[in-house]
C-alpha cells in the first residue's frame, strides 16, 4: 500500500490526472483543483492523497471509500460517472470488455492509445492475437469503484 502523504511532481499529476501543464494550472487558478505545495525554492509538488481525492470527486464516487481509491493507482483517470455507472449496469455478457468498453474506460478510440493509457495507469491486460489489449471485465468493475484488484490474486 502506497503512503498517502507522498508528495508528487507535476510529471506524475499530469499522467495520474490526464491532463497537460496548462490545463492543470487553469483548474487550480479557478479553486477546481489541488493547490501545489512548495517544496523548496523553485520546486512545487503536490499530496498523492489529495490528487487522489480530487479524482474521486471528478467521477461522482463517494468519498467513503477515500482511502482504499487512494492505494490504487490511475482508477478513475479519464472513467466519468456516467462510465462507471454504465459498467455496474452491464450485465456480465462475457469476461472480457469488448472494445467500445475498453475505449469509455480510457478516453482513446486508437487500440495503441488504449495500450498506452493502460500500461501508464498500471492496469493488467495481454495483447489479443490482433494487437488489440484484452482487459477482463470483472477486474475493469473493480478498479473502476476504487478497489485494488491485486487483493484478490494469490500470490
Amino acid at each position: 500500500m502506497r503512503s498517502q502523504n507522498k508528495m508528487i511532481r507535476l510529471p506524475e499529476v499530469m499522467n495520474t490526472v490526464g491532463l497537460k501543464k496548462t490545463a492543470i494550472y487553469k483548474m487550480i487558478k479557478v479553486g477546481e483543483f489541488p493547490k501545489p505545495v512548495s517544496l523548496s525554492k523553485g520546486a512545487k509538488g503536490w499530496l498523492e492523497s489529495e490528487v487522489q481525492r480530487w479524482i474521486g470527486q471528478r467521477s461522482g464516487i463517494a468519498s467513503a471509500n477515500d482511502g482504499q481509491r487512494e492505494a490504487v493507482e490511475g482508477t478513475l483517470v479519464n472513467a466519468s460517472a456516467s462510465v462507471l455507472a454504465d459498467m455496474l449496469k452491464a450485465p456480465l455478457d462475457g469476461e472480457a470488455l469488448g472494445a467500445h468498453e475498453i475505449a469509455r474506460i480510457t478516453g482513446y478510440a486508437l487500440e495503441r492509445d488504449q495500450v498506452k493509457w493502460l500500461t501508464n495507469n498500471k492496469w493488467r491486460f495481454h495483447l489479443g492475437g490482433d494487437g488489440r489489449p484484452v482487459l477482463g471485465r470483472m477486474y475493469a468493475r473493480l478498479r473502476l469503484c476504487g478497489i485494488d484488484p491485486e487483493l484478490f490474486f494469490a500470490r
